[in-house]
């Protein structure tokens, strides 16, 4: 014989269901039961420029799960004027513009885009990544060959322009040209390219001039 305890009329059973559809009931604990990512990491999200943009990127999660209440991801996009259009002969970098967007269950996806350099065909440089920092020379180092490495949060970046322009802050000499020596030509094109550990030049950003530059992760 099974005994059971009433509870103002009701058994312990009859209350114990109630219960239990009361807390699959709640939003949050049906989505944890179907499965969320509560711990999102960068592989999770898709983070690229537009193809021939060099000042606009998108960023979106991609994960298989949706991801839970409360887990985020920032991206931000910077540019910068610098006085030279690879990494390499950058030189002295100036802070113009930021844009950031942090990435949630409600907003998955979104556009960056920054201001570049005003000028005729400036020299600049944009860097995405995936956190909220301007690496203004406050809020982070500013980028300097060869005296900054890439932080873990880079992605990518695009550099191009044919000219020095002012504004900004900062200034100075122009970091020397690689030497002949380190440079190497191009299969089937006769370019040279300095060595730069995967910096490639893409002829898709050739407009009016400019060629944008791919850096690999490696070297920013």
């Amino acid at each position: 014989m099974v005994k059971t305890m009433k509870i103002a009329g009701v058994s312990a059973a009859v209350l114990a269901s109630v219960c239990s559809f009361a807390v699959l009931a709640n939003p949050s604990q049906v989505r944890a039961e179907g499965g969320c990512n509560a711990t999102p990491s960068v592989q999770d999200f898709s983070a690229y420029y537009y193809d021939e943009s060099v000042n606009k990127a998108h960023v979106e999660y991609t994960g298989e799960m949706p991801l839970c209440d409360g887990a985020t991801m920032t991206f931000s996009l910077n540019s910068y004027s610098d006085e030279g259009a690879e990494w390499e002969t950058s030189g002295n970098q100036k802070f113009v513009d930021h844009a950031t967007v942090v990435l949630t269950n409600e907003k998955a996806s979104a556009d960056l885009e920054v201001k570049l350099p005003e000028g005729d065909d400036c020299f600049f440089q944009t860097d995405l990544y995936s956190n909220g920092k301007k690496y203004d020379g406050v809020d982070g180092p500013l980028p300097h060959y060869p005296d900054t490495e890439a932080p873990d949060d880079y992605i990518d970046s695009r550099s191009g322009g044919s000219n020095v322009c002012t504004g900004g802050n900062g200034g100075g000499e122009p970091t020397p040209t690689p030497s002949v020596e380190s440079a190497s030509v191009l299969p089937d094109t006769g370019a040279e390219l300095g060595n730069v550990s995967g910096l490639l030049a893409l002829g898709a950003g050739m407009t009016g001039g400019t060629v944008a530059y791919l850096r690999s992760r490696r070297t920013r």
